[in-house]
């Protein structure tokens, strides 16, 4: 009987599964990527702009950023900073946007993406977080083996 019950149970789930999950389409709309690498009181910052791919994202070369410290614009960047063409082997991240201006902690940002086609267009915006520091670091020496006793607490 427990193996007819069995069977039966697994006779039910089997049959259950009738969902199948299709291939992902590939007709997906591309859409512009804004990825930002900004720190406060850095003065080195950097906006990627890509279009989304089935395959892999394709750079944007041709962008104009406009960026909002504050709800007051800061600046319009067009400018892609690129590696020489004589390059053999770039990626994503070599093609950039050089920010110049500088942020604060608490700073309110707001980023908006645009082809110079005006084909795509994209916003982002954040809050600029106060750098982490390092105020103590505590840690655990330990001679001997790891199950003797010889254990003792030192700080850098």
């Amino acid at each position: 009987m427990k193996k007819i019950f069995l069977l039966s149970l697994f006779i039910c789930l089997l049959a259950s599964c009738t969902n199948e999950i299709g291939p992902i389409p590939n007709d997906e709309p591309q859409k512009l990527i804004i990825n930002a690498l900004m720190n406060a009181g850095k003065t080195e910052n950097a906006i990627y702009l890509n279009l989304s791919d089935y395959n892999s994202p394709q750079i944007v070369k041709n962008g104009i950023i406009r960026l909002y410290i504050n709800g007051e614009l800061s600046e319009t960047i067009t400018e892609c900073i690129h590696p020489s063409e004589d390059e053999i082997y770039t990626s994503y991240e070599d093609y950039y946007y050089k920010v110049h201006s500088t942020f604060n902690s608490g700073d309110h940002i707001r980023i908006e993406a645009e082809t110079s086609d005006g084909k795509f267009r994209a916003e982002a915006e954040t809050i600029v977080h106060e750098p982490i520091r390092i105020l103590q670091l505590d840690t655990l020496h330990r001679t001997g083996s790891l199950t003797g006793n010889n254990v003792s607490n030192g700080s850098l």
